[in-house]
Order: structure tokens, then sequence, then C-alpha cells
């Protein structure tokens, strides 16, 4: 069990930085806030390779979120936002962003 606890910690140590990301979602071309877009979150590429997570998220009332996994900061991770009314919108990250990001989402197309 000591070599266990010593693997782990080793792990965390070098791993100091975890992914995560956090925003604001727009109407594309306006200020409008999107509120409740569920966001779904694919890790391309890191430990947990492969790794999807539907509903990691959902945006609040200003359009703002923030997700994350226990994935060090360098992975490459997907994010996929949707909501009615919208197209939905997927974005790649190659390791965590370090400031908040801007995205809008278009309408959809009235049938």
């Amino acid at each position: 069990m000591g070599a266990t606890l010593i693997s782990i910690s080793a792990l965390l140590t070098a791993c100091d930085c975890f992914f995560d990301v956090s925003g604001h979602l727009f109407e594309c071309g306006t200020t409008t806030p999107i509120a409740g877009a569920t966001i779904t979150l694919r890790v391309d590429k890191g430990f947990n390779t492969g790794l999807v997570v539907p509903n990691a998220g959902t945006t609040d009332a200003q359009g703002r979120f923030k997700v994350g996994e226990n994935e060090s900061c360098g992975s490459t991770v997907t994010l996929t936002f949707e909501k009615d009314g919208f197209m939905p919108l997927e974005r790649q990250f190659q390791g965590a962003p370090k400031n908040d990001v801007e995205l809008c989402m278009m309408p959809a197309a009235a049938p």
C-alpha cells in the first residue's frame, strides 16, 4: 500500500495543472448570452483519451460556463455546446486556455 500512495503522489506532483475551460457563450452577431446550453466534453489526447463526458456543464443565465476534467492542462479536449434553436458548436482546445474564452452559436435555420 505504501508504494501505491507514493505512485499516486508522484503522479499528482508531476501533473500540477489540470485541464479546465471557462468563458461566455453568446448568439453570434449579438451580445445576447445563451443560457441553458449543455456542454459535452471529449478527451482527444491525454490521460483518458477517448473519454466522453455528456452533460459536463451548462451555461448560466449570463452564458457563462466552466468545465474541466482530471486531465493535464496540456491535454487536447473538444467541447460541444448544444441548445434548441441553435446549430451545435464544437471547439477543440489544445491545452487549457489561460483566459476565459468567448464563443458564439449560430441560430438554427428556420424550417
